[in-house]
């Protein structure tokens, strides 16, 4: 089945409408009316007629949407009781004519995606859509604890990611007759349906300790501040918070679950995110690392090379409901910095194999053909997109049928597309992904060359070429170092702007770049995508960072735009400051590496802060560069805390800086974030005093520098 959602026929429900061209849906009574008189509870004639698929590409031509449209309403007059194979939603042959061939062994693979994709359950619009209507008083007449995680997780997340008691026909059977007593459903009637029929929420995922957690690493003894030395210490006592494995009921039943088993323990990013996350594992991993858990490390990545192996990419996340994409591929990055550290090579040549394959993935599935508008030469480049996709993610349905519902129909099925893809970018959601650069309606993420993933895939050919190296295999490693060449020409062709001095999206709608700022433009300092013998190139590109709007009193913010999405100002994220401060390292010009010293300040210090702020102990999954330890907000969830990434970009920057950062550069810096007029003195006694002002005394209500005499007025 779809991995995003069935259209179910027969049924004039919402998701139906994503390419109907014609009358809309009438009121939800009439909509359950539908539901409940097009079945006549015969389990396998229901799970047939929600088994049929439309695959919605964006560029059909009039033709193919005048079919569609004539075979819609065919639909809804009864004058046909299916859709047939000849169908255009069956056929989306403009989309793979953008693509490269594929390999031989794809077909293995597909049968494995659709396979795990086929559970009717955790992709049914029909619930989703009840569940949109009355899932929050459904669900908090549960018990207190689901209150909680309701709040927590959303009314979506928190229904599809609990297991099935019972088989999917059973399950779907009694769905069948519920709607089938009336058109309008009781919160009791609901609150006993999933009471009966689904399982306690992250029932599939068992917290387990890592046998190889570390008290005392040894990097933590080389900071010198005890504060953040103890500070490091707490932090590395959460990774077994962190750590799951999936249930041994997964692996034998997989049908009754979202959730894609998986053979080694995981480390989970927090909160709402109980499951395994491909490009924030990576910054989990740099903390791994530091805190010498090899063996978990080892495991992880063994986890993501066995999704490869079985789906041909790592999916989004470890649920179903991901399969149709991904997310920025580091999974090279995973194993450079694993083997870097470790010097283990055990694995080389399985990885590199597993590696092969994820390449063979974007460069067939997300590879676009651009030309150089001056010289007409034409270069393979990469974009976010995300397959078949039929109707909202399940996970978010309401926050996608809100926007959706704004919007002509006809732009509905580009909509769905679009927004999917700008998660697949891992930046969900962000100004930059919409034209008008303020709402999401307007979103265009598949138009877009990106510069961070071309970045991202630039590293991920140098990095396979000195793996096939390491292995002996020279076609291979120089294939790939012409790959990797080929992809900076076309970085600096295309999205290179000589005026701005700086790296720009690329539109291929229109054929321009697109100049708004953002972190990403920065992101070939990191990669190395670009001429490093060029000193004036350098300078140039770090005054316009410089000037860029995007550093900020506590951190790097995202964009300069507060457009209210999450990652937009005033909103900062450890994977981009981690991206940032490493490009402004490699500069290696001293005005740089100043900068980046002192951005990593700024944010340790911030996070810091919030941990220490009312005694909460808590890392956040984002943080607001404008108010010291304050967290982020925006987005379509609650604020996160955990935090998996926020914790290995902590811990591997403290590790790097731990030793620079003295007590006393610690609290001028502080100080120096807090715009504050705190004076130190000594009194007679050579006691160190300072006077507090009021608004600021929440912060200082606990010893900052451990080991440092200190009284205090307030």
């Amino acid at each position: 089945m779809d991995p995003n959602g069935a259209l179910v026929k027969g049924v004039r429900h919402r998701c139906l409408s994503t390419l109907d061209l014609g009358a809309a849906a009438q009121d939800d009574k009439d909509d359950t009316s539908a539901l409940a008189t097009s079945r006549n509870g015969n389990t396998e004639n229901l799970r047939k007629s929600l088994s049929t698929i439309s695959y919605a590409a964006p560029d059909y031509d009039l033709k193919d949407l005048q079919e569609l449209k004539k075979e819609v309403h065919a639909l809804r007059a009864g004058r046909i009781k299916t859709v047939g194979l000849h169908s255009p939603m069956l056929h989306p042959r403009r989309l793979a004519a953008l693509q490269l061939p594929l390999r031989q062994d794809d077909s293995t693979v597909g049968t494995n995606v659709a396979r795990y994709s086929d559970n009717t359950i955790f992709n049914m619009p029909d619930l989703m859509h009840i569940v949109e209507q009355h899932g929050r008083q459904t669900l908090e007449a549960e018990k207190a604890e689901n209150k909680r995680k309701l709040d927590e997780i959303g009314v979506e997340k928190f229904v599809i990611d609990r297991p099935l008691k019972h088989s999917q026909d059973k399950v779907l059977e009694s769905f069948s007759k519920l709607v089938q007593k009336g058109s309008i459903l009781s919160p009791e009637q609901l609150r006993i349906f999933f009471e009966e029929n689904f399982s306690d929420y992250s029932s599939d995922l068992i917290p387990v300790f890592p046998a190889d957690w570390c008290p005392f690493p040894k990097f933590v003894t080389a900071i010198d501040d005890p504060q953040m030395r103890l500070w490091a210490k707490q932090l590395n006592a959460m990774w077994p918070s962190l750590c799951r494995k999936v249930s041994d009921s997964v692996k034998q039943d997989f049908s009754k679950y979202s959730l894609i088993d998986v053979e080694h323990p995981m480390v989970v990013p927090g909160g709402r995110f109980m499951e395994m996350y491909y490009w924030d594992t990576w910054w989990s991993l740099r903390g791994l690392l530091t805190c010498e858990m090899f063996d978990t490390c080892k495991g992880i990545i063994d986890n993501m090379c066995s999704l490869v192996n079985r789906f041909g990419f790592i999916p989004n996340g470890t649920r179903r409901y991901y399969l149709n994409r991904s997310q920025p591929p580091v999974l090279s990055e995973m194993i450079m910095s694993y083997i870097t550290t470790t010097k283990d090579e055990s694995r080389l040549a399985q990885w590199t194999k597993s590696l092969d394959s994820e390449y063979n993935f974007w460069m067939t599935k997300r590879a676009v053909q651009v030309r150089d508008p001056d010289s007409g030469e034409i270069y393979h480049m990469n974009r976010f997109y995300a397959d078949n996709i039929t109707g909202p993610r399940p996970e978010s349905y309401v926050a996608d049928m809100e926007f959706a519902r704004g919007l002509p129909k006809e732009r509905w099925a580009q909509f769905f597309t679009d927004i999917a893809a700008a998660c697949e970018s891992g930046w969900d959601f962000s100004s930059r992904w919409c034209e008008n650069y303020k709402t999401l309606d307007t979103c265009i993420t598949s138009r877009l060359i990106v510069v961070d993933l071309n970045c991202i895939i630039y590293r991920m050919e140098k990095n396979l070429a000195m793996l096939h190296a390491k292995l002996g295999e020279m076609p291979e490693a120089q294939a790939y170092r012409a790959a990797a060449n080929r992809r900076m020409a076309a970085l600096n062709r295309i999205c290179w702007n000589e005026e701005k001095a700086q790296w720009f999206d690329y539109d291929i709608g229109c054929n321009a770049q697109r100049t708004g700022v953002f972190l990403s433009n920065f992101f070939p300092l990191w990669a190395g995508c670009y001429d490093e013998r060029d000193i004036n190139l350098k300078q140039r590109v770090l005054a316009a960072f410089k000037s860029s709007g995007l550093i900020g009193n506590a951190g790097l913010q995202t964009s300069p735009y507060n457009s209210g999405l999450q990652w937009d100002a005033p909103n900062a994220w450890a994977p981009l400051q981690d991206i940032i401060i490493s490009g402004l390292n490699k500069m290696q010009i001293p005005e740089a590496r100043a900068l980046a010293q002192e951005t990593s300040a700024r944010w340790l210090l911030s996070n810091f802060m919030g941990w220490k702020k009312n005694l909460s102990f808590e890392m956040h999954e984002k943080y607001d560069v404008t108010q010291v330890g304050a967290r982020g907000e925006g987005g379509e969830y609650l604020p996160q805390i955990g935090f998996g990434w926020t914790n290995g970009v902590v811990l591997s920057l403290l590790e790097t800086y731990g030793a620079l950062f003295n007590t006393s550069y610690l609290r001028s810096m502080l100080l120096s974030m807090l715009q504050c007029d705190i004076e130190w003195q000594n009194d007679s006694s050579g006691q160190s005093l300072f006077t507090c002002p009021a608004h600021l005394r929440p912060l200082f209500k606990f010893d900052f520098f451990v080991g440092h005499s200190s009284s205090r007025t307030y």
